[in-house]
């Protein structure tokens, strides 16, 4: 065999890379070529972002998506045979899970279990995997493929208006909106629709957020406020009163989510006044909560202990008070350091809450007008204790709540008790960085694109936290984690 002098013949029969078969070079001792190694590393740190969604149309992964089972989805990907091109193999659960902050056991649990029904769950594996919408059995928030498709047959003038699987309803804010025109007629009427259009909002907040919902929102407290300027039956005026007053409240709330504060303050200001206006005392501690809560994540945290206290004098035996307790006085008093007065005002919160008889097993949604049931009381009182390094209080009431948050649909509360656990973790003293780092980066990873102000705080807070420690090489990687989700969010 003839070879060019000075150069060594490939030998067909050497070491070849385990996944394109290429000849290794000799002072090669691993089982991939260079280009391999490196494809494997990406492809390992999280899931393929370019395929195309004929990749999805295999026999296997049409069965799993027919099947309506996240656990069969995620096993015809993992066996996928873009795997195979890339390293060689099937993806094992243990990898998977690392993309999502899974033990290898949950994920043979979530493969092998019943069908997942958790719709948050659903959306941050089916978004994290890039899986084509039109294949899934789910809708995500601000979708609805049925009315999109209407919407679509509609315009090409093919829609069956004999058909009620073609109707596309409206919103209780809407029906509210139109039934103004004749409220002095029908005051009972108008009220009822005016309360429902509220309790809608409420219910769809934390899976919608205040992007899309301010604007019903707004359209209510313009509906009711088109109600006061007519003529209204003076038994019907303190109840139409309290209405604008509540659509008020709520537009402050979502206006601290928003990052608006002077807006949020202007909100609270006019509903407090509504409050008042309509002999609602527990109204107007609401507002005062929501005023502190407003102040905190401006970051005056003496303001919003104030706050809180003043709305607590209005009536320190009100229900309401339970929420200025924990949300208002103690979180506040956290930050400032004052662990003493902070775990007083958590006492006389869980008194009063005792004294009330309220669920403890049941999360009312964060914008709700009723009492803090013991769930969301507990989720506020953690927060209190992580500036103050507390790790085991903050522990404590997370556990004691995460039944009732697991079982809600409310992503943002296990991403905010997530964010609390890992801050609390990386502040003690010592620190606990692994597991901060866990529970922070599976906060991030399911956070969504768009987060409210309280995520982004905390997410800050916990990176600030993580200062100190960047040289060790697991909390290298939370930052940077930290910093590409901040580049991916949309606030």
């Amino acid at each position: 065999m003839n070879t060019t002098p000075g150069r060594v013949a490939p030998n067909p029969r050497g070491r070849q890379c385990g996944t394109c078969n290429s000849s290794l070079a000799t002072d090669n001792t691993a089982k991939l070529c260079g280009r391999c190694r490196r494809t494997h590393a990406d492809v390992l740190s999280k899931p393929p972002s370019g395929l195309a969604r004929e990749s999805f149309l295999t026999d296997e992964m049409r069965a799993a998506f027919n099947s309506q089972h996240m656990g069969r989805v995620i096993k015809a990907y993992r066996r996928h045979e873009v795997f195979l091109k890339l390293i060689g193999r099937s993806l094992t659960q243990e990898e998977f899970g690392r993309w999502f902050g899974l033990q290898q056991g949950s994920v043979s649990r979530i493969e092998r279990g019943k069908p997942e029904t958790n719709i948050d769950m659903l959306r941050t594996i089916a978004k994290g995997l890039h899986l084509p919408e039109d294949l899934l059995w789910f809708d995500f928030p601000g979708r609805n493929r049925a009315d999109e498709a209407l919407k679509d047959k509609a315009a090409d003038g093919r829609t069956g208006v004999g058909s009620s699987s073609e109707f596309v309803w409206e919103s209780p804010s809407a029906i509210a909106e139109r039934a103004s025109s004749f409220a002095s007629a029908t005051g009972e009427t108008m009220i009822e629709l005016v309360n429902t259009a509220i309790t809608d909002v409420i219910s769809r907040y934390e899976s919608e957020g205040p992007k899309r919902l301010a604007a019903e929102a707004l359209k209510i407290r313009t509906t009711v406020q088109h109600v006061l300027d007519g003529w209204i039956h003076p038994t019907r005026r303190d109840a139409v009163t309290r209405l604008a007053a509540q659509a008020s409240a709520l537009l402050g709330y979502m206006a601290v989510n928003a990052g608006k504060f002077n807006v949020a303050t202007a909100y609270c200001t006019e509903g407090e006044a509504l409050a008042a206006a309509a002999n609602d005392t527990d109204l107007r501690i609401w507002v005062r909560g929501t005023r502190s809560f407003c102040a905190y994540y401006e970051k005056d945290y003496a303001a919003a202990a104030e706050i809180a206290r003043a709305g607590i004098a209005l009536n320190p035996s009100s229900p309401q008070v339970v929420r200025l307790r924990s949300n208002g006085e103690a979180r506040a008093l956290g930050k400032l350091g004052r662990r003493d007065e902070a775990g007083a005002a958590i006492d006389s919160g869980m008194r009063l809450l005792e004294s009330l008889g309220t669920d403890t097993k049941i999360l009312s949604p964060c914008i709700s007008f009723s009492p803090y049931d013991y769930p969301r009381f507990a989720v506020n009182a953690a927060t209190a204790w992580v500036p103050l390094g507390h790790l085991g209080h903050v522990v404590r009431y997370v556990t004691e709540s995460d039944a009732a948050v697991e079982e809600a649909d409310s992503a943002w509360s296990r991403v905010l008790t997530r964010l609390d656990m890992a801050t609390a973790a990386i502040l003690r003293n010592p620190p606990d960085l692994e597991r901060a780092v866990l529970w922070g980066t599976a906060a991030l990873r399911v956070s969504g694109a768009s987060p409210v102000q309280s995520i982004l705080q905390r997410a800050a807070t916990l990176r600030r936290a993580a200062t100190r420690w960047t040289k060790a090489p697991v909390v290298h990687d939370f930052v940077e984690a930290y910093e590409a989700w901040t580049k991916s969010t949309t606030p």
